[in-house]
């Protein structure tokens, strides 16, 4: 497990750094043209730091889990660097996830298994380039169903997956 941890901090912070050296000021330079949705994530998180009100004080579609997870990168800045390290974190988080609970079906599967996830390039790019805070919804959505796939666990699978609903509505598809 250490190996992919040291991995992913290795890649991801490749990535981060290649997107703060060379892709933002050479490609993504034009606020008009942001691919991020952070402006709208830095203005719920704002709101919600400020004491206001989902929905009355800044309009929003989304779940509520989901603005409130998005306070701590705003919190700490709300600077491209803070998003990246945040959703970067939570891929770190769903890497450790399937392989803790594969392992206990199979060692081998489960280090396969985290290694391809890592590495797919949605996974790689979502957290850095384009920072979105599907990182979060991917680690929400994977876990319930690891516990239920591993631990037989079927009340804690369904408390999960409806705090899953709460951040977006993917666990019930």
């Amino acid at each position: 497990m250490k190996k992919l941890i040291v991995t992913g901090i290795i890649v991801l912070s490749s990535l981060i750094l290649l997107d703060v050296l060379f892709i933002d000021k050479n490609i993504n330079d034009n606020p008009a043209t942001d691919h991020t949705d952070n402006t709208l994530y830095i203005e719920r998180a704002e709101t919600i730091l400020n004491g206001g009100l989902l929905y009355r004080d800044v309009v929003t579609k989304t779940p509520p889990l989901i603005n409130y997870l998005l306070v701590p990168p705003v919190y700490f800045g709300g600077t491209a660097i803070s998003f990246e390290i945040y959703f970067s974190f939570f891929i770190l988080l769903t890497v450790i996830s399937i392989y803790y609970f594969l392992s206990k079906i199979d060692k081998k599967l489960a280090y396969a298994a985290s290694f391809v996830f890592l590495m797919l390039p949605t996974t790689l790019a979502t957290p850095t380039f384009c920072r979105q805070d599907e990182s979060i919804v991917v680690f929400f959505f994977i876990l319930p169903l690891l516990i239920l796939y591993s631990c037989k666990r079927k009340y804690l699978f369904s408390i999960l997956s409806s705090i899953g609903v709460w951040i977006k509505m993917h666990p019930i598809f």
